[in-house]
């Protein structure tokens, strides 16, 4: 990825077409950008380098102009579809077909990609840096179990603003996991994280609805996209004595219990292995 190029595509039409005219030869690396709220409305786009990334919620996708094929990785196409609920919209098809991905691809990948389902959705670590040792040993039980995690002091990009990191991360990853303490509770910091998640969380509903409506005008069944976001843990009791207007957002989930629970002990690894199975997505809606 170019950070440049990123940045300048993120300027919209106005900043991007006249640095491609003035550049043509170049070809934009775009791999791995979150172009997540970018209006890319009439951009240049040919040649680029378009892998690893997500495109969604992004305005104008369909009116990008394409003069030749882009290069685009599968895992751009993967990425965007398990993204999007595993089915492309409407946007992001055009924006393929221009791009110079074949339809019969657009078509068939859904049903591929079935036969490899996630296997557990990629967790944000959120909570209070009091509580450390308890973070880094559930991080460590999380990914030894096969979920993929991150957590600030490690996955953070240097030479970038810590909340610029925690932002994309909570975007890019598909839940967070929220440890609740006296001290988690009482940070700035958490409950910034709180309401990005949420702030997640209505955009992914009222995603599914527009989806829903655009599937039931063609008498098809809606594809959903799982919108709880934050799975709250606690490790003490605090939770049930907050007293900001986000108590009510969290306090109404299922919350893990794991207060006084040490971490070899037999409530720990219950409780932990019950987070591992919820972090399937064929836990939910729960069947039987």
């Amino acid at each position: 990825m170019n950070d440049e190029h990123v940045e300048l595509l993120k300027q919209g039409v106005e900043g991007w077409n006249p640095w491609r005219d003035e550049n043509p030869e170049v070809k934009p690396d775009l791999s791995g950008a979150d172009l997540s709220g970018a209006d890319l409305s009439q951009c240049e786009q040919s040649p680029s380098i378009l892998a690893n990334l997500e495109l969604v919620d992004i305005k104008g996708l369909e009116t990008v102009n394409f003069s030749e094929p882009a290069e685009i990785g599968l895992n751009a196409l993967s990425l965007t579809l398990r993204a999007s609920g595993g089915r492309f919209t409407e946007d992001q098809v055009e924006f393929f077909l221009a791009a110079g991905v074949s339809r019969t691809l657009l078509e068939y990948l859904p049903s591929i990609l079935e036969t490899e389902p996630l296997q557990f959705y990629k967790c944000f670590i959120s909570y209070s840096t009091v509580d450390e040792a308890f973070a880094e040993g559930l991080n460590q039980d999380l990914e030894a179990a096969g979920v993929k995690t991150w957590k600030w002091d490690r996955d953070a990009v240097h030479g970038r603003y810590l909340w610029q990191n925690i932002d994309h991360a909570i975007r890019k990853y598909d839940k967070t996991i929220l440890i609740c303490s006296a001290d988690c509770l009482a940070s700035p910091q958490v409950e910034s994280e709180i309401r990005a998640a949420l702030a997640k969380e209505n955009r992914i509903k009222n995603a599914n609805a527009d989806r829903l409506r655009e599937a039931l005008a063609k008498g098809e069944q809606g594809p959903y996209v799982d919108a709880d976001v934050i799975i709250p843990i606690r490790i003490d009791n605090s939770i049930f004595n907050w007293g900001p207007e986000l108590l009510g957002e969290v306090s109404r989930r299922m919350i893990a219990d794991f207060t006084s629970a040490e971490r070899e002990s037999d409530k720990y690894q219950e409780q932990i292995g019950k987070l591992v199975a919820s972090l399937n997505p064929r836990a939910w809606p729960p069947r039987g």
